[in-house]
């Protein structure tokens, strides 16, 4: 009877390391991580974010090396999903392990209940397993709420939100700096009245013909004197136009 006992002693203690190195622990290597991840989306490529998936897979416990654990994994702000085998909660995984994702409300879509196994297509044998998702207008998130209202909104260059980036306001970029050789800072290098070539080319924005030798009087008065010069050719432009 003593005999059996031991046998049946030594024999559970076997067991008992064989699951700790199955588990990475007590010394055995660790578990190397097996991720499933993924982007969520509606139909025509808006993003959605800020709810709720569930993903049900097997974990061991001191009770029961295929007890079944179902946890909701959120989308972030990216409209991705992950989920880490080999990491708490999930701190076992094995080539034919069934992953079960539920992405929207069954009842409303079956279709949103996804099952991945390890080891077949498109989940290879380590590393990890991608697996993105489009929603339909109709589809609701599996707390009932509709999946239109998660939009997630984009933010355009002038800081509005849209949910499209082709909704974004047309921005005019803002003015080139143009320095004239005086240091007076311009938008237009004719506004720099500083050749003859630029001076006509000032009264024409008008609507004014400058002449040559009027023109070259102009620039030498903006290198003497830019306020005097710039009166001068402003006071002539204003008559013409009368």
């Amino acid at each position: 009877m003593k005999r059996l006992l031991l046998i049946s002693l030594i024999i559970f203690s076997l067991l008992a390391f064989s699951f700790q190195k199955v588990n990475g622990e007590g010394g055995g290597a660790p578990i190397v991580p097996y991720t499933i991840a993924g982007k969520v989306a509606l139909q025509d490529g808006r993003c959605v974010s800020g709810f709720d998936i569930k993903i049900k897979t097997f974990s061991p416990s001191s009770t029961s090396i295929d007890k079944i654990l179902e946890q909701q994994v959120s989308i972030d702000d990216n409209c991705e999903y992950a989920v880490v085998l080999g990491n708490e909660p999930y701190s076992l995984w094995y080539s034919g392990m069934k992953i079960d994702l539920t992405f929207c409300d069954v009842s409303k879509n079956p279709l949103c209940a996804k099952t991945l196994t390890i080891g077949q297509n498109p989940c290879g044998p380590g590393g990890g397993c991608r697996l993105d998702y489009s929603y339909g207008v109709d589809d609701l998130t599996n707390g009932g709420q509709p999946i239109i209202q998660y939009v997630n909104s984009f933010i355009c260059p002038d800081g509005s939100k849209v949910d499209d980036a082709s909704k974004c306001p047309i921005v005019t970029p803002p003015p080139a700096r143009i320095i004239c050789k005086d240091g007076t800072e311009v938008t237009n290098v004719n506004d720099c009245l500083e050749t003859k070539e630029q001076v006509k080319n000032y009264g024409l924005i008008y609507g004014v013909v400058i002449g040559g030798a009027f023109a070259s009087l102009v620039a030498y008065w903006i290198k003497k004197k830019r306020t005097r010069g710039k009166k001068t050719v402003d006071t002539y432009i204003e008559k013409r136009k009368k």
